[in-house]
């Protein structure tokens, strides 16, 4: 089934965000709590929340936002995801 992670950045002062989406297909169910392992992360980070669309045959991840300082931090963080394959959602 098809897996689409989500991840906010976030500038902590002016609460400007960005999301940023990975999609994978999986045979895993996955659930809340569950540690999620991926290339961009020196340590597995937990799954906040899981929403099942049967319909569109897909789980969507939540993952725990990324309060950056500055928007500079938040643009690195950004470009350092882009690099593991992951791309900013339009908004």
């Amino acid at each position: 089934m098809k897996v689409i992670c989500d991840k906010v950045i976030m500038v902590k002062r002016n609460h400007i965000a960005s999301i940023m989406r990975k999609e994978f297909e999986t045979d895993i169910i996955p659930v809340p709590g569950m540690e999620f392992e991926d290339s961009t992360f020196k340590e597995p980070i937990s799954i906040t929340n899981v929403t099942c669309n049967f319909q569109d045959n897909c789980y969507w991840l939540s993952l725990p936002k990324k309060e950056a300082e500055t928007e500079q931090d938040s643009r690195q963080e950004i470009e350092m995801m882009k690099r593991h394959g992951w791309k900013i959602v339009e908004q």
